[in-house]
């Protein structure tokens, strides 16, 4: 349950960064904010579905179509961050001092979205290592 609730506080920081994005026309934000959410909603469906067929504790494998739906959407989506968050620091590196200030919101509402996925990253890899002992 507490998962769900970061995954909607994140929606929630993915639709600030459109916003932010499309307000100060960084188009590379704004497509990755649209692909971004894409595969929250893709992420949460394939969840959902694979939920619903395969029961905990029960020896039925999860449907090979929610399975990959899910990998896909936890492989894709922090690697998409992290790609739009590393251009918007660079679109700001290089700035000359008066357009700074305008050229880093783009990176700060990014950043939210950056660091929940840098929590989900870790979280899942750690508990993939509690329960998968070497």
């Amino acid at each position: 349950m507490i998962g769900v609730f970061f995954s909607l506080l994140q929606f929630i920081a993915i639709v600030n960064a459109f916003l932010r994005s499309w307000r100060e026309r960084f188009v590379l934000g704004t497509i990755g904010a649209v692909l971004r959410a894409l595969l929250s909603i893709a992420g949460a469906v394939g969840a959902v579905w694979e939920r619903l067929v395969r029961f905990p504790g029960s020896d039925v494998p999860a449907p090979l179509g929610a399975s990959v739906i899910v990998l896909l959407a936890a492989a894709l989506g922090p690697l998409l961050s992290f790609v739009v968050l590393w251009s918007a620091h660079r679109r700001r590196k290089d700035a000359p001092m008066l357009e700074e200030e305008r050229l880093s919101r783009p990176f700060n509402a990014w950043l939210p979205v950056a660091l929940f996925d840098v929590a989900f990253v870790a979280i899942n890899g750690f508990a993939y290592l509690i329960s998968k002992p070497f």
